[in-house]
């Protein structure tokens, strides 16, 4: 039990899929009804986000569907430039025509079929071909600074998640096909949340872009490691993403005057450390009034946690940083429902909110979240997908759409081709203005760039000693009626 149910949270952070409901509690001193009209109200401009207009990308930014003859013909010539630099210095995977992409896929439909054979799957295709379909657009629209892209794709097999020692082995294997079997640039690893991954491409000087929720916890230290050779292209690290937590639920109104906080924390040591040194200081700062804290392992048990939080009176809950933590969300609401426990929770990305619903969380104590996030895939219900925004996001789903596999993809699909364009655009964007087709080149330029359009989140921007991208937030609200997040409100600039 312990293996299918840890299994079906990391299969709900990569496919989210949802059910429809009612609610019958508000939170921030609003009735449901209010609630629920707030929730389908969409924000103006952003309020207060350093740089929020529209980036200067460079031409191959606007070169998407719709573009102007201009504008394409400015992307064909920065491509050929681009080209021309890159012939004085390139990286392993790279040659005169060519760069060659690790690109990881999963079999989705035998991956429900195993493991949630009752949850919502109209997926009639592998994420390799949902790859495909944008590697072949990018290269029937000049490739990657001139080069077509050579993917090299390799399994993750369903079972693999189940435990971290099947997890480990995966990542071994999947960086052995990328630089043994092959000779990559660059990979986009699915699972990377063991570390062996993004250790092994780094020794080997391949480039890891990985997905936030299925990465590895990381922290300074770490990401310092790594150095050039790893980018979370929609994720926050650890000692900033609990910095911006403290201050985003603080802006909410999360801590409210005479609350008693609860944490939760995931029992590793990073996440020990993080918490020790960064968030628990974060919230003296702020005065907040943590009365007890709780380490779990991802699916455990927690009712003997949510007892001894009620008894204490703990009136407001918030997770520290966890990987795939959403098993251990879900089962501690669930629990606190049954025990007539009825804190207020708060919520982000991190606790992969689009998957609460199913994996058991009760609506009625969803409704009392404080929330906010940055990956629409991961934080909406699949019933309640945005429109596509302009840039990159709009690009990527039109690439989807010319290949023939429609213009509103399967639920639980968008987070799975938005992730590939994510990474393939961020290499695209960075080689083409590179000095030289390497992993330093890319580094001078990702870092040297400003804020930039995301694909699967709203806003990335990197820095010196800084690879993890998010710099943009927005609310998140639990609707009653529909039984399902909804932002609210405008993009906020993801600051601690």
């Amino acid at each position: 039990m312990r293996t299918k149910r840890c299994w079906v949270g990391l299969a709900a952070a990569v496919l989210l899929v949802s059910a429809c409901g009612t609610t019958v509690k508000g939170v921030d001193g609003l009735s449901p009804r209010a609630l629920e009209e707030l929730t389908t109200q969409e924000g103006g401009p952003a309020d207060d986000f350093a740089g929020s207009g529209p980036a200067g990308t460079g031409p191959t930014a606007t070169a998407g569907p719709g573009a102007s003859a201009a504008a394409t013909e400015a992307a064909k010539k920065a491509a050929e430039a681009a080209a021309q630099r890159g012939r004085l210095a390139t990286g392993t995977g790279i040659t005169p025509t060519t760069i060659t992409v690790g690109i990881t896929w999963l079999d989705i439909t035998a991956l429900f079929a195993a493991f949630a054979p009752t949850a919502r799957n109209e997926a009639k295709a592998t994420s390799k071909e949902a790859a495909q379909a944008v590697v072949d657009w990018m290269n029937k629209n000049g490739g990657i600074a001139g080069r077509k892209i050579v993917p090299i794709y390799h399994e993750y097999p369903v079972h693999a998640a189940a435990q971290a020692s099947t997890r480990s082995q995966a990542e071994q294997s999947t960086c052995d096909a990328f630089t043994q079997d092959a000779k990559a640039f660059a990979a986009l690893p699915l699972f990377s949340s063991e570390g062996i991954f993004n250790t092994c491409a780094a020794k080997r000087k391949m480039i890891s872009t990985v997905i936030g929720n299925l990465d590895e916890i990381m922290d300074k230290k770490r990401t310092a490691e790594l150095g050039a050779y790893w980018y979370r292209l929609d994720g926050m690290g650890g000692e900033r993403r609990e910095e911006v937590t403290v201050a985003q639920l603080q802006r909410r109104g999360f801590f409210a005057p005479g609350s008693k906080v609860g944490l939760l924390i995931t029992d590793t040591p990073t996440a020990r450390r993080l918490s020790e040194q960064v968030l628990e200081p974060a919230l003296a700062r702020i005065g907040a009034n943590v009365v007890e804290k709780a380490y779990y392992f991802d699916d455990q048990n927690l009712s003997t946690t949510v007892l001894r939080f009620q008894t204490l009176g703990i009136d407001r809950i918030m997770w520290g940083n966890c990987f795939s933590c959403q098993v251990s969300v879900a089962n501690f609401m669930a629990t606190a429902q049954n025990q007539d426990y009825d804190p207020v929770y708060g919520l982000t990305t991190q606790n992969t909110i689009g998957a609460l619903r199913t994996l058991g969380a009760p609506k009625e104590q969803l409704v009392n979240a404080v929330a906010f996030g940055w990956k629409p895939g991961t934080d909406l219900a699949t019933n309640n997908v945005e429109p596509p925004r302009p840039g990159p996001q709009a690009t990527c789903r039109q690439a989807i759409v010319e290949a023939g596999m429609g213009n509103d993809f399967p639920p639980g699909y968008e987070g799975v081709y938005e992730a590939i364009c994510e990474q393939l655009f961020f290499l695209k964007r960075g080689l083409e203005a590179a000095p030289s087709l390497t992993a330093e080149g890319l580094r001078q330029v990702v870092e040297s760039q400003g804020p930039q359009p995301g694909v699967g989140t709203f806003r990335v921007h990197f820095t010196k000693d800084r690879h993890d991208g998010v710099v943009a937030v927005r609310d998140l609200y639990f609707g009653a009626q529909c039984d399902c997040w909804s932002y609210r409100g405008p993009e906020h600039a993801a600051t601690g």
